[in-house]
């Protein structure tokens, strides 16, 4: 839907609640743009000319992130449990604040970068973040990642904010393919990715306290293919 300003566009999309929580399903109660209803979740996407999108959920809000975010970023980077499966300068507090300024600082290219979670209840809250980016920051192919702090584990709220994703990655900006690379032991994430509909491709050549990374995958077509099942 168009507005009145031609460099804005603003897209307003109504999905059932199952999907927000597993990807593919669908809820047949589920009425368009009927944001009171419980059983749907009223998922809004502003995305400005020139600039990364926001967008919100039922319980969030993800915003481009900025330098406002560092020391949230930081903070949660230094808990053990967030980044025992995560490989990064995390021993080193020098290199660690290089590498996330440069991470936030960063043009990844026309719409692709890391966005920033907030609770909608509190808009302070700082949840942690979703990702999309050329792979490993290089490319060719395109990943998508999450990190949330441990006050935001077991609530559903990785899947929440990956979801949006999904869709602009293959609505937007018309991928053919989007990746992730996970440890093994992080059955966290490997849950996450399973939700939104990625299937295990192989196990990668990425080593990681001497355990090859998991290597997930979702195809445009394979996307496709879910939607119209849950037409």
């Amino acid at each position: 839907m168009c507005t009145k300003r031609p460099s804005a566009l603003m897209l307003i999309i109504s999905i059932s609640e199952q999907v927000v929580t597993s990807f593919g399903q669908r809820n047949s109660q589920t009425t368009p743009h009927c944001g009171r209803c419980a059983s749907s979740t009223r998922l809004v996407i502003r995305l400005e000319a020139m600039m990364l999108p926001t967008f919100e959920t039922e319980r969030l809000s993800i915003r481009p992130r900025t330098m406002a975010d560092f020391d949230a970023c930081l903070a949660m980077d230094r808990d053990p449990e967030v980044i025992k499966h995560i490989t990064g300068p995390w021993d080193d507090p020098e290199a660690h604040k290089l590498f996330l300024r440069d991470r936030i600082q960063r043009n990844f290219g026309e719409g692709f970068g890391y966005w920033s979670i907030f609770n909608n209840a509190r808009t302070d809250q700082f949840l942690g973040w979703v990702l999309l980016i050329p792979y490993d920051g290089v490319g060719p192919k395109i990943e998508i990642g999450w990190r949330l702090n441990r006050l935001s584990w077991g609530k559903g709220y990785a899947t929440e904010a990956a979801l949006p994703f999904v869709r602009y990655s293959f609505h937007n900006l018309n991928l053919p393919e989007i990746v992730t690379d996970i440890n093994p032991d992080n059955l966290g994430s490997i849950r996450v990715a399973e939700k939104i509909g990625m299937k295990l491709e192989l196990v990668g050549n990425i080593e990681h306290s001497s355990k090859l990374l998991k290597s997930y995958l979702l195809t445009k077509a394979d996307y496709g293919g879910h939607q119209r099942e849950a037409d």
